[in-house]
């Protein structure tokens, strides 16, 4: 009896100890490009492109980097320090207000006619999830530094494009569209520094910049949207039109084309509270 109940204090003390070092967290973040790619084919992601009239070649450009990482997002996390300096923590990062890149294409035939193109692109929907270890000076002015992965659950990118036909003749022809870009799983990085200041009993304001390393290919297509001159002439369209798979290899029986990749590399910040048990 005298063993169990020694058994049991300590059982007791252990749980009440790992208890004491869960703690949870709430927070915003703000990212920016980093690592970026300038072109979706011949396409720029962000900027303009613009061919001579008179030879049809690539007369000027200004296009720019952009990662799809960049935007506000939220972060979720519940953390659990092992010791005193060491632990780990799970993150959902979820994007919340994510930036939009436009490109443009400027086609002059010649005097009376030319064609403009352009697109917006930014991600849609998804999640990311973030396991990292943590390591803490345990101070009342706490540093901390996290080192993880990032693993993207279902991240989409919308591509809202136009086209515009114009002759001095006749009215404008103009089409209107998007396609949704599903991305296959892939494996990034994440590396964060920073700090936790005690607020009151068990609450603590943190705040962090932060560096992720990741690059997704597309698996799939789908034309969710198309309009001619304002009409709707998206069921027009044939099957394989509307939904394009992607894939590394194929062969001369396969109806899939290449991938390409959508980079999300990002730096920035993040501050938000956190509440220990």
């Amino acid at each position: 009896m005298k063993k169990l109940l020694i058994t049991t204090s300590l059982l007791a003390s252990l749980y009440t100890h790992s208890m004491a070092q869960v703690y949870y967290k709430l927070g915003f973040g703000q990212g920016f490009t980093s690592a970026g790619q300038t072109a979706i084919f011949d396409q720029p992601y962000q900027g303009t492109i613009s061919y001579d009239q008179g030879t049809g070649k690539l007369s000027t450009f200004n296009v720019k980097n952009v990662s799809f990482g960049a935007g506000t997002h939220a972060v979720i996390s519940v953390g659990d320090m092992f010791g005193k300096h060491v632990g780990g923590e799970l993150s959902a990062l979820i994007g919340i207000a994510p930036k939009k890149f436009k490109g443009t294409e400027s086609f002059p035939y010649d005097a009376n006619v030319y064609e403009n193109a352009g697109h917006t692109m930014y991600a849609h929907s998804g999640l990311i999830i973030n396991p990292s270890i943590v390591l803490q000076t345990a101070n009342d002015f706490n540093l901390y530094t996290r080192i993880g992965l990032l693993l993207p659950l279902a991240i989409n990118v919308n591509d809202d494009f136009s086209q515009r036909y114009s002759q001095m003749v006749s009215a404008d022809q103009v089409y209107t569209g998007r396609f949704e870009y599903k991305t296959m799983f892939g494996l990034g990085y994440s590396a964060a520094l920073g700090f936790s200041l005690n607020l009151v009993s068990h609450v603590n304001l943190w705040a962090e910049g932060y560096m992720n390393s990741l690059s997704l290919d597309v698996k799939e297509a789908k034309l969710t949207k198309l309009e001619y001159n304002s009409r709707d002439i998206l069921n027009q369209q044939s099957a394989s039109a509307k939904d394009i798979k992607y894939s590394k290899k194929s062969d001369a029986s396969a109806s899939s084309r290449f991938t390409f990749s959508i980079p999300f590399s990002s730096v920035g910040f993040r501050v938000g509270l956190s509440v220990s048990m």
